[in-house]
């Protein structure tokens, strides 16, 4: 596990693993990830 899920679970934070299957043709696993769990692009950009 990536030492930020097991730093959660040591400090007892609740969280949820999404997994899924990666498009090979999409350019960026960010955006992927955002569209597939219906986040805004503008979520965490600066100009937005």
């Amino acid at each position: 596990m990536a030492p930020a899920f097991n730093l959660a679970r040591k400090n007892k934070i609740n969280y949820k693993i999404h997994e899924d299957e990666h498009d090979p043709v999409s350019e960026s696993y960010g955006l992927e990830a955002a569209e597939k769990l219906y986040i805004s692009e503008a979520i965490g950009t600066n100009g937005g």
